[in-house]
């Protein structure tokens, strides 16, 4: 299985408001869901493939700075209840950490990153997350992600 790490990158690490979506160009040669209106693509945190001989943090740190031109400070990761990943499909599994902008770092923006892959990013309130057109596999985190939000 090759692993995928994803950032839940938020404002803040220890009582967040706000958190980051980004839509991936169709363009690219990854594959993108379509949501159930038949719109490409869905949204999902941003990250990549782990290449080999690199952690999952270091892996996500340059992902980032490739695809939105930003640096972060890496937080926690978010398991699942009942594994290790959070599946993809029978080819990916997913580890999500929680990250924030590092200080001095730029705003997120895929139109100046080095290597863009997503069309545009967005930062959702608590309210908005729910519904958000999320690929299914960043439902479920982006869900507990709410309800996190809204107790802190």
């Amino acid at each position: 299985m090759q692993l995928v790490v994803g950032a839940m990158l938020v404002d803040d690490l220890d009582v967040p408001t706000r958190l980051l979506a980004a839509q991936r160009t169709a363009e690219r040669d990854v594959p993108v869901a379509a949501g159930p209106d038949g719109r490409l693509p869905l949204w999902e945190f941003p990250g990549g493939k782990v290449e080999p001989g690199e952690t999952p943090r270091a892996a996500l740190a340059r992902e980032l700075a490739e695809e939105l031109g930003i640096a972060v400070e890496l937080g926690d990761e978010l398991e699942p209840p009942d594994r290790p990943t959070w599946p993809i499909n029978h080819r990916y599994e997913l580890r999500i950490f929680l990250a924030r902008l590092a200080p001095g770092s730029a705003p997120p923006d895929p139109q100046r990153a080095p290597d863009p892959s997503h069309q545009q990013v967005r930062w959702l309130g608590v309210e908005e997350i729910p519904d958000w057109p999320w690929l299914p596999t960043n439902r479920v985190p982006a869900c507990l992600m709410a309800d996190r939000m809204r107790w802190s």
